[in-house]
């Protein structure tokens, strides 16, 4: 008798070239000077030993660079390995996402399809917290669509807060960007007291972070002032603000289509995988479509119509998109 094929072989060999690849073409690329204006600004922030960037805030990926940054590092690599960090945590996180609802191999391939998509590639090595959504979202998403989570063990539901928090705390906008996401998981256990109370603890904790940060800021007029003017430059190219005209109508034109690049790697999956019909979706792979849709549209639809004036603002839509 012939022994079983092993199941794990073969996407081990490829997972492993595609991982020396990554890294190589990652450190050929390295950005050696800022040239974005807020990895400038957090840059700066980390430098001179302040604790929040630009309103918002964005003060755990600021912390994280002082983390770099105590350990030797000169302030812009420091702020380039928080993003290069969370965007490695953010790939275990996607693969057993994606292992919840596909064989091994087609998990190993998706993973190595975020990993090389373009915006990946472009906001791993650029010192922005842009990267941070990669992890954040993905981790909403693992937690959101386990097992224990949809028994309401509480420490399923504990750890869920917590990555709301994390994710309000490095980057807010995409804490609003995933209202959608939120309001769906909150729905479809809306019989589930315990996340209710998991979500409202969660809420008040993003409120304290948020009023640590315009301490931080200097208070309220300063932050008031530079959030008013942050908002009066998005102003021209906002189609909910501005109406209809050929620089708002770029705005959506643009997320759509840096949207659209950093997903062309799946369009190799037809060659790569062999599609066969699927009669009814599960359970798990309706949920994941579910959440990974609110989470991906919840992106776009606020990049499109006010945010998306670089490939950044997309980035929180490429884990429920893959997925």
């Amino acid at each position: 008798m012939n022994p079983p094929a092993p199941t794990l072989r073969w996407p081990i060999l490829p997972g492993l070239i595609a991982a020396a690849l990554w890294i190589t073409l990652i450190f050929q690329t390295w950005s050696h000077t800022p040239f974005w204006p807020d990895a400038a600004g957090y840059t700066s922030h980390v430098a001179e030993g302040r604790w929040v960037a630009h309103p918002p805030g964005y003060p755990f990926f600021v912390a994280l660079g002082h983390g770099f940054h105590g350990l030797g590092l000169p302030a812009y690599p420091a702020v380039q390995a928080a993003g290069l960090l969370l965007t490695l945590a953010a790939l275990p996180l996607l693969f057993l996402l994606f292992r919840r609802t596909c064989p091994l191999s087609d998990a190993t391939l998706l993973t190595i399809a975020f990993a090389f998509s373009w915006n990946v590639l472009l906001l791993s090595r650029t010192g922005t917290s842009h990267a941070a959504d990669f992890a954040s979202v993905s981790a909403l998403l693992v937690l959101a669509t386990s097992q224990k989570f949809r028994e309401g063990k509480f420490s399923h539901l504990l750890l869920y807060g917590l990555a709301i928090v994390a994710c309000a705390g490095l980057r807010f906008t995409t804490a609003i960007m995933m209202a959608p996401f939120f309001a769906v998981v909150l729905f479809r256990h809306r019989r589930t007291a315990g996340l209710w109370i998991t979500c409202a603890l969660a809420g008040l904790a993003v409120a304290i972070v948020q009023w640590l940060v315009i301490r931080l800021s200097g208070g309220w007029e300063p932050y008031s002032a530079y959030s008013h003017a942050m908002h009066l430059g998005n102003l021209p190219s906002s189609l909910l603000f501005s109406g209809i005209n050929g620089a708002t109508l770029l705005n959506p034109a643009r997320a759509i289509g840096w949207w659209a690049l950093s997903i062309g790697l799946l369009a190799i999956f037809p060659i790569l995988v062999p599609w066969k019909k699927i009669p009814s979706l599960t359970l798990n792979q309706r949920e994941l479509l579910l959440y990974g849709s609110a989470s991906a549209l919840g992106c776009l639809a606020m990049a499109g119509l006010s945010l998306c004036t670089h490939p950044g603002y997309l980035s929180a839509a490429l884990p429920g998109t893959f997925a």
